[in-house]
């Protein structure tokens, strides 16, 4: 894994320091996104989930290497998360208690894709990008908000106990110590891996480019460790999955030599 990351931050900066022949346009992105989890496997509670919607920022360098086909790489400030909805019962000394939980997760990261990007049609206008990303999380919480019911067996009706409850992640690797995760704290993986795939449309104003696309990102790798020697362990899976649409411009930084065709 720490191989992989390393070969993927190299070939990143030797692209940006590349020779000077190449065309090389600095710019900058922001786009809006929809973010969803998907578990393997399902929970076995009844849960719904949501997506939440937010922004995305980057700083795209996209170094010309023909008329057709461009390299891009990118410093992007993204998130992950999702709403969870969770309904769920359980009987204790024969009381029965209702709960209905909403689990809002939020994980902000660094992300460093490596894009190649294959320009189409008469104008080069059109474009279809693809590449992956390593992802490095800065930060994340999830608020467990949400209420318990239960028959009060000595009267009074139905009695209501409610929960909220903030939690903060804990950057663990596989077989870790659960002993290390507080109270307050649920672990999560630093380091993942992300797959991005997209089209676009360019045209120009002035000397830039200004671009509309749209793009959908991956995670290869799973969000949620598992603890060492932990027989409750189901193995159990947390991907992401991101799409929305971006505006953003390039300028060209130099101009002496165009893309050989």
């Amino acid at each position: 894994m720490k191989q992989h990351k390393t070969l993927l931050l190299l070939a990143i900066l030797c692209l940006e320091f590349s020779a000077a022949s190449a065309q090389v346009s600095l710019g900058l992105r922001a786009g809006y996104f929809w973010h969803n989890f998907h578990f393997d496997p399902k929970p076995k509670d009844d849960f719904e989930l949501k997506p939440f919607t937010g922004a995305q920022f980057s700083l795209p360098v996209e170094i010309g290497l023909s008329s057709h086909w461009a390299i891009q790489t990118e410093i992007m400030y993204g998130k992950h998360g999702a709403n969870l909805k969770v309904l769920d019962e359980l009987t204790i000394n024969g009381i029965l208690l209702t709960g209905e939980f909403t689990y809002d997760y939020r994980l902000n990261s660094l992300e460093f894709p490596l894009l190649a990007k294959w320009k189409l049609g008469k104008k080069r206008n059109w474009y279809l990008i693809a590449g992956p990303s390593i992802d490095i999380l800065q930060n994340g919480k999830f608020n467990l908000k949400g209420s318990i019911y239960y028959l009060n067996p000595n009267g009074g009706g139905l009695e209501l106990i409610p929960v909220d409850e903030l939690y903060t992640a804990r950057f663990v690797q596989n077989n870790f110590d659960p002993t290390l995760i507080e109270e307050d704290e649920f672990p999560s993986t630093k380091t993942n891996y992300n797959m991005h795939v997209g089209a676009g449309f360019s045209t120009k104003l002035g000397p830039c480019q200004l671009f509309f696309e749209g793009r959908y990102i991956a995670l290869l790798t799973d969000f949620s460790p598992e603890p060492k020697d932990d027989p409750d362990s189901n193995d159990g899976k947390v991907k992401s999955y991101r799409w929305g649409g971006s505006l953003g411009i390039l300028y060209p930084l130099q101009f002496s030599k165009k893309p050989n065709k």
